[in-house]
């Protein structure tokens, strides 16, 4: 069995046709804010994360954005992880 990967927000508004104007409307948040969450400059408060699945009726679910958080945290160990592999393997030379 496949799994698919969760939709995200952007993919969402595109689907149904929907600004994030409208869609901040919706779940009464500033346009603004909306946008950087959709452009992935800011992660949603759990309770916004909460507001988007319910007003998305569960298409985009509130995991999706915890998910992200553990996959850029993990990105940052990673890229930290080497730069002091780089350090160590500078002081070596």
């Amino acid at each position: 069995m496949l799994l698919e990967e969760p939709m995200n927000l952007r993919d969402y508004l595109y689907i149904h046709r929907m600004t994030v104007k409208e869609f901040s409307e919706l779940v009464d948040y500033s346009r603004t804010h909306l946008s950087a969450i959709v452009n992935e400059k800011l992660k949603p408060s759990p309770k916004l994360a909460r507001r988007i699945e319910k007003a998305t009726n569960g298409a985009v679910k509130a995991e999706y954005f915890l998910k992200q958080e553990e996959k850029s945290t993990a990105e940052n160990i990673n890229n930290e992880s080497d730069k002091m592999e780089v350090l160590e393997n500078e002081r070596n030379i």
